[in-house]
Formats: C-alpha cells, structure tokens, sequence
C-alpha cells in the first residue's frame, strides 16, 4: 500500500525507468540487475527508459535488440554528459572529495530537467540504484509512484566497518554521511526492492517504515554447457581467475590480501616440488588499470562483452573472491555459478549468497583456509567437477532467469497494483492504490 506519489491519472501508461548507462554491452552486476528489472517491467506496461551518460552519447541500436521478447515498448532516452568545469572547480571538487559521499559527485542536473519535460500523469518512476533519487525532486515523488531498486544495503554495514577498525577512523564522518545519504534517499521512495533477504532485513532494522520487498538477482542461461569432463594435460598451469567489481574499493583491497597473504604460500608449496605455480588472472568488465601493477604476476583480464566473459570463464579452473569488507560479489559470484565454476569466497564476499559451503563452493577467510582449499580445487579434479556442478545446480534452483521471471513480474505487479490489463484505481480520500 504506497504511503507516497498519489497518482494524478487513474490508469498507469508508462515506466519511467531511471540508470546509469548505457546498459548495452549487458555485463557487469549494475547492468545485469537493470536488464533483469526492466524484462519485467516490460511486461506490464511501456517503459522510458533514461539512461544517463557521463560520455559522449553512445551508438546503440534500437531498444528491439536489447529486450526483443518484450511486451510492451521501450522508448530509450540518452541524457547527454556532465557539464564540464573550470579548472579551479575541479581542484576544489578533489579537495572537498574526502567529506563527499560517493554520490554527491554523481549529480547530473540534465537529469532534473529531461524528468521535468517529460513527465505527465499516469506515469510512475522507478529509479535503478541509490544514486538515482537525488534526481527526483521531492515534489515529483509526491505527485508520482517512486520505486527504489537499490539491491544491496550498506551504509550502516560500511559505517560498523570503520568504528570497529581503528586504522579507518579517519572515514567516520564520510561513512557517517554515506550511511545518513542512504537512509534518506530510501526513506522518498513508496516501495524499496533488494536482492537478499540480509538486506531486506538490514533495511527493516534501519528503517522500520519503509516498505521493502524482496526481487531476488537472476542471470539469463549462459547459452553453452561447460564441459564437466576434465582433459589432462591441456596446459601446463591452472588458471585461477579472480573475480569482482574491481571499481569497488574493498574489492580492490581483498585484491590485494590475496596477492600478499595467499599467492606466497601458494608459490612456495609449489617451488618445493620444483613446479611453477598456477596462473592468476584477475578478470572482470571493470578490471584495474596499473601504472605499475602491484599484483605482478597476476595479469589481468577486461572483458567488454557477454561473449568474452564467456570465454573467460571456459578458460579458469575455479574463481576466488577474496573480498575482505564491504557489501560483497554476489552477481560475479552467481555468474561463476552459473557456467559452472568451482568458486573460492570469504565470508564478506559472499555475503547474501545461501548456497551451501563445502558442497555448492568453498567458503574460507583466513590466508592458510583460502590456501589449502585453493591447492586442493587444484590436485583433485573430482571435488572441482562436483563443486561445479552443484554451483551450476544451486544457480538453476535459486538465479535463473528463466525459471523466476513469472513469480516476480506477478511479484511486481501487485506491489505497484498493475493487473493483467494495465490498470489500477486510486482511493483519492485515502492516497490509497488498489486494483480494480
């Protein structure tokens, strides 16, 4: 039942679907969430889509090739770059960046303006991430069904980290504000959605008045089978790949534990039996750049579309998320499971995962557990094959597109009280919804 956004029109017309784009190539954990919310809302009413770009406006085909199954239509809008500033701003910007919340600096006036032009009545919104909702100003979320796709909670995880580390206390007061940002942006919307149940729970703690629901991640099918069925000898070395978001600070620094706590035990053991030790690759659609790499030698490994994530993933023998602090790695996680790769996670990094450790992956968090597991995925080509292939099951049961779609468009249906025809009634005496 929405407490906000009073419809202005008794019939919903359209989505107006708020991101961070472009959404095509479809890889990463943002981009995939989008796709999977926006196959939904397609079914159940047109959907503009705003995709904010901080570049050059890309060159994407027609909205047809990005959800062909759709129901309804999807009108894509791309709004133009930030404006650029003198100098002396951006000097200043850098200087105050230490008190910033990592979303002050993603404001985009264009936005504002390209809602205020193409709002109207009948429409609802529906921001894709956190940051999205500084966009829309308090007098069109009154007026307008604001929905809140925030997938992951963490201002009040991230806060908990820094008073409980002494050396982080210098960041009390921007986890202060990113943790007070979060709670107030989420607290605008009429319906909130995260991908867990921890963080359907983590929310209802920190804000027992907001209406939360749960819309589990998914991943559409890889479109090949993994072959299960080990060769020997088809090279030298195992590859070990490293996966996560490495735009996203603690993964970066839980790549930097693997690199300076695991590898050198990794190595020795080998260098004992006169062996080389197994190649790491650090591989994701937003890896690190190095001036000078201080992981040397990992190698790294950027992959730009959904066929070279694909082939990344054929070419490992198992993937570790060795992610320390932090909201986790579940959607590369889900991706390894999903193409059936044997995973290595810490307890952080799979935070909000619910498959079983030590039959669908590995779960380990000190440098000699992440270690032993890691040489054992590596002599024992039946405990790999078996992990595999639990994880792919674990992913089939609980992430697959396919299979969950149904429940969660009718899951989405009922919450923003569409029915099967599109429609809905508003209690105006009440600023209550309900379908006719």
């Amino acid at each position: 039942m929405f407490k906000k956004g009073v419809l202005r029109s008794e019939v919903i017309q359209r989505f107006v679907f708020l991101t961070k784009g472009p959404l095509q190539p479809v890889v990463g954990a943002r981009r995939l969430r989008d796709l999977q919310t926006l196959q939904i809302l397609a079914q159940l009413r047109p959907v503009l889509l705003c995709e904010w770009t901080p570049e050059n406006e890309p060159n994407i085909p027609a909205h047809d090739t990005l959800l062909p199954e759709a129901k309804f239509p999807i009108e894509r809008h791309f709004i133009g770059r930030k404006r650029e500033h003198p100098a002396i701003l951006k000097m200043a910007a850098q200087t105050m960046g230490f008190f910033q919340t990592e979303f002050d600096s993603d404001y985009s006036p264009e936005i504002r303006t390209f809602l205020n032009s193409h709002l109207k009545d009948g429409d609802a919104l529906w921001a894709s991430r956190l940051r999205m909702m500084q966009h829309i100003e308090d007098r069109l979320s009154t007026h307008f069904p604001t929905f809140l796709d925030v997938a992951q909670v963490e201002g009040d995880l991230k806060l908990d980290e820094v008073l409980s580390d002494p050396s982080q206390w210098a960041y009390i007061w921007r986890a202060y504000r990113c943790a007070r940002y979060e709670k107030s942006q989420i607290t605008r919307a009429a319906h909130v959605f995260v991908s867990t149940d921890i963080d359907q729970a983590r929310l209802k703690s920190a804000s027992p008045n907001v209406e939360v629901s749960l819309l589990t991640s998914t991943l559409v099918r890889p479109t090949y089978t993994r072959n299960l069925i080990e060769k020997p000898n088809v090279r030298p070395q195992k590859l070990i790949l490293v996966g996560g978001d490495f735009d996203y600070k603690p993964a970066y620094e839980g790549l930097l534990w693997l690199h300076q706590e695991v590898y050198p035990r990794i190595k020795a053991h080998y260098s004992a039996q006169g062996l080389l030790p197994p190649t790491f690759v650090i591989g994701s659609h937003n890896a690190p750049t190095f001036r000078k790499n201080p992981c040397d030698p990992f190698s790294v490994a950027e992959y730009q579309t959904p066929e070279e994530r694909d082939a990344l993933y054929r070419s490992a023998d198992l993937s570790v998320f060795p992610m320390r602090t932090g909201r986790g790695s579940r959607m590369p996680i889900l991706e390894a499971m999903a193409h059936a790769l044997p995973i290595v996670a810490s307890g952080r990094a799979s935070d909000g995962i619910h498959a079983r450790p030590g039959i669908e992956f590995v779960l380990v968090d000190d440098p000699d557990s992440y270690t032993t597991a890691i040489l054992r995925l590596l002599r024992d080509s039946g405990f790999r094959k078996s992990l595999g292939t639990a994880a792919r099951s674990y992913y089939l049961m609980e992430h697959d597109a396919e299979s969950l779609r149904p429940k969660q468009i009718e899951m989405i249906a009922q919450i923003t009280r569409v029915s099967s025809s599109g429609e809905f009634s508003v209690l105006r005496n009440k600023g209550q919804i309900t379908p006719r």
